[in-house]
């Protein structure tokens, strides 16, 4: 007689992660808040051939996600081989989807990102409610996403066989070694960056936006908590830390983040102005050393002084 062991009651985390791809999908579409997207591609399509359901090429591309697959092609065998699959997805009709018919659906989901985004903000929303301390901790960062074309299209109306929208990206990275020797190092990208804020603690992301790969950091860094603000406010509201990299190192940002309607503390490493310096003196009504973190090395024969700069006024005593 075969046992079969029956799933624990107090280790959600780990059973989800340990089952299947099949009760993986299944979990995932039972709780997908995808109704309103179904309904408009449904209604779309009207009195059109239904040989490929909208609800179950939808579903198609979600287990292509929740599969690990990175090219339809790849979901599409899938289909093929596993039967459970297709049932799961709703092609009851012993029909699998073909190549066009797939590009075709892809091309309609792409008009219909403003209902996909709705998925992905109910979604995020939820866990507001579900976790009480989730979104105290923030982290902001951005990715390069690299298009599949490797140059921008002499086409200026889009076609969908070439690439009219990536841009070519640069980071100079530069720094000196602990022998004093300096280094510098670029790096390219032709096509998208991703501008994503996330839980930290929980790992889950919050909010997102897509630039081509040349887009600012601090720029669309800013642009995104400020829309969150406006349009989301729970999510300032239950921000106390935002963690980035030297990246973000920006005055208006930071000002932002502690302005009294926010009260954010801002974690962000500074950035290295002086390449080659470990300090410099500044001249001011108060002579003392200043390295490039913005720190006192050492005070000239007085009892108290104040430093001020992009952060705010200090004050600093004599012990």
């Amino acid at each position: 007689m075969a046992i079969i062991p029956q799933i624990s009651m107090f280790s959600w985390e780990n059973d989800i992660e340990n089952l299947g791809d099949n009760e993986r999908l299944k979990f995932v579409l039972e709780h997908m808040p995808d109704e309103a997207l179904v309904d408009k591609l449904e209604r779309e399509r009207c009195r059109g051939r239904d040989d490929y359901p909208a609800r179950a090429m939808w579903n198609m591309f979600i287990a292509m996600t929740v599969f690990g697959h990175g090219r339809v092609a790849a979901i599409l065998r899938e289909l093929k081989r596993n039967v459970q699959l297709r049932w799961m997805c709703g092609f009851q009709n012993g029909k699998t989807p073909t190549a066009y018919a797939a590009s075709r659906f892809l091309a309609r989901l792409k008009a219909s990102q403003a209902e996909v985004l709705e998925i992905f903000i109910s979604l995020a929303d939820s866990l507001y409610d579900i976790l009480p301390d989730f979104g105290e901790t923030l982290a902001l960062d951005s990715k390069w996403v690299w298009s599949a074309a490797n140059r921008k299209s002499k086409r200026n109306k889009p076609d969908g066989r070439s690439e009219t929208d990536a841009e070519w990206g640069k980071k100079t990275y530069s720094g000196v070694n602990a022998d004093g020797k300096e280094w510098s190092k670029e790096e390219e990208c032709f096509g998208f960056k991703i501008h994503l804020l996330v839980d930290s603690k929980y790992e889950l992301p919050v909010a997102f936006v897509i630039t081509s790969a040349n887009g600012s950091d601090i720029v669309w860094g800013r642009e995104l908590l400020k829309e969150l603000a406006e349009k989301r406010p729970h999510v300032i509201e239950r921000c106390r830390y935002l963690a980035a990299d030297r990246g973000y190192d920006d005055t208006e940002l930071i000002q932002w983040l502690q302005d009294v309607k926010q009260d954010i503390k801002p974690v962000i490493d500074k950035r290295t102005m002086w390449k080659t310096e470990k300090e410099k003196e500044v001249t001011s009504p108060v002579s003392v050393n200043w390295d490039h973190l913005s720190q006192i090395i050492s005070e000239l024969n007085i009892s108290n002084f104040e430093i001020a700069d992009a952060r705010g006024t200090a004050t600093y005593y004599r012990g």
